[in-house]
């Protein structure tokens, strides 16, 4: 999936995304200027528990962490810089406490903003969502992205051993709002390859990719083949798909679906 992202009237990018930039094999590469701590401080998305709020539904966030954070992943989606030729996904990687002090995923979630009302025990490790950063960035990739730049070997290729430490710990989860893609246009390396590579053991998503739009992606298929445990939190498809409603009305999975447009 070319995952990018689109926004709502109550939730803009602080930036406008930055020119495209050339593929390479290293992390690095890929980010021109370099990230600081400082160059993270985008504003936090509306809480999810406040979203659910709205909605008019009682869920806790302790109740339901998986909830809780594809929600927040939603919200990320919406700050997405719409693209007619790609998705708007948002993405977060969350670790469930207990977490080492001395860890490196301790040393990344010092780094983030930590929701407040978050579930009990976990903590965001990094956020992202489409087109984020330089590059034509999927949102999965921006969260890889930034943990490495921040890394104590950011120029490590293709990844410092930081940061699989990170995602290869137990407990921690990608949340989604659309399934990694594996085939992108670009032709750069999919977010699926990337969390293979890194050691990811949760992925929890929204909706499959539309396999008739772009291209078919098999994201899902192929991190459950690899032994990473895939979680489809179904019910969700018109939250996750709003934020690309410019590309298409209502979310059908394939040109086989019904079509209710």
């Amino acid at each position: 999936m070319d995952l990018n992202e689109a926004a709502l009237p109550a939730v803009q990018p602080e930036t406008a995304p930055a020119a495209k930039a050339p593929a390479s094999s290293t992390a690095s590469a890929l980010i021109s200027p370099p990230i600081t701590p400082e160059s993270l401080s985008q504003p936090l998305p509306p809480p999810p528990s406040a979203v659910s709020a709205a909605a008019g539904s009682s869920s806790s966030s302790d109740a339901d962490p998986d909830l809780y954070w594809l929600r927040y992943a939603i919200q990320l989606a919406h700050l997405s810089e719409p693209s007619p030729s790609a998705y708007c996904v948002g993405a977060v990687l969350v670790a469930a406490l207990p977490v080492p002090a001395s860890s490196p995923a301790s040393a990344a979630a010092a780094r983030c903003r930590q929701p407040a009302d978050a579930p009990a025990g976990h903590v965001v490790l990094a956020t992202g969502y489409s087109r984020e950063l330089p590059g034509n960035t999927h949102a999965e990739e921006c969260c890889f992205l930034k943990l490495q730049q921040l890394s104590p070997s950011p120029d490590a290729a293709p990844w410092s051993p930081a940061v699989r430490a990170i995602l290869c710990a137990p407990g921690v989860t990608l949340y989604t709002t659309m399934e990694p893609c594996t085939t992108r246009l670009s032709g750069r390396e999919g977010c699926t390859a990337h969390a293979l590579a890194l050691g990811l053991r949760r992925v929890v998503m929204g909706i499959a990719e539309p396999s008739d739009i772009f291209v078919k992606c098999t994201g899902a298929e192929m991190l459950a083949e690899h032994g990473v445990e895939v979680v489809v939190r179904a019910g969700f498809e018109e939250e996750c798909w709003a934020p690309n409603r410019h590309i298409r009305a209502v979310y059908k999975q394939g040109a086989d679906d019904d079509d209710d447009e």
